[in-house]
């Protein structure tokens, strides 16, 4: 403890505190407003207390201790007022060395429960509040109106025939022949199938023996012509084209 045997009570209040006692520094500061102070009692020793307590001098074990119960009388604000300068003076100025001690917080501590949402004023709730309610209203004004479908008329109208033919264009300028003959092979199955009460998973030989069957051609050609391998120059892709329109109209007797 830095005062042992000092017990540290609450000074009485009051405005302005005069010395009351034989202390020199004291005498000569006259009346000190101390502020919100503390008051200091000894018992077994000789002290000398002044402003009620609030200022104490006593020797111990060789050492002249003054104890002060309030620091604010020695603040750039407390100064001006009363006899505060002159004790600061006193007291801080009586000896050639001084130290001093002021017990500092560590930063970061904080012994306050105040949390942060706590430190916000209530005005600024309600401000959130309305500026989540104009952002809402604003989202509505500008919105899609839901409603009933619209039809909207093409900007163009594109003929089946000249779509065909240009992605025809597009397999001969590659020379994807086997894309061609995918494609070829691919749609004829697509139109023959319900035709022959076949379902989209037939496989091969039933589809082969179907067709056979309904044309009444070798079974052996009609694979070859469905899942025969791609043609090589594009005559022969004309005759697949050729073939496959044939194979179909059997098929289907049109």
């Amino acid at each position: 403890a830095l005062l042992p045997g000092v017990r540290k009570t609450p000074a009485p209040k009051g405005f302005d505190s005069s010395p009351d006692c034989t202390l020199r520094e004291a005498d000569r500061a006259g009346t000190v407003r101390f502020g919100p102070s503390d008051s200091y009692r000894a018992d077994g020793r000789a002290v000398t207390s002044c402003y009620g307590g609030m200022l104490i001098r006593y020797r111990d074990r060789g050492r002249t201790v003054t104890a002060v119960g309030s620091t604010d009388f020695m603040t750039n604000s407390g100064l001006p007022q009363a006899g505060n300068a002159a004790l600061a003076m006193n007291l801080a100025g009586d000896r050639p060395r001084l130290i001093w001690y002021a017990p500092q917080h560590i930063e970061g501590e904080n012994s306050s429960t105040t949390s942060l949402f706590g430190l916000i004023p209530p005005s600024a709730t309600w401000l959130v509040w309305q500026l989540l309610l104009v952002v809402a209203l604003v989202a509505f004004w500008k919105g899609r109106r839901p409603g009933p479908l619209v039809a909207e008329q093409l900007p163009v109208v594109v003929r089946a025939s000249e779509t065909v033919e240009g992605r025809a264009r597009l397999y001969r300028s590659h020379r994807a022949r086997d894309r061609a003959a995918a494609a070829l092979r691919a749609a004829t199955l697509q139109r023959l199938l319900p035709r022959l009460g076949l379902g989209a998973g037939a496989g091969p030989p039933a589809v082969v023996a179907a067709v056979a069957r309904r044309s009444g051609a070798d079974a052996g050609l009609v694979a070859y012509r469905l899942y025969g391998p791609p043609p090589a120059t594009d005559d022969d892709l004309l005759q697949l084209a050729r073939a496959l329109d044939d194979i179909e109209r059997q098929a289907t007797g049109s």
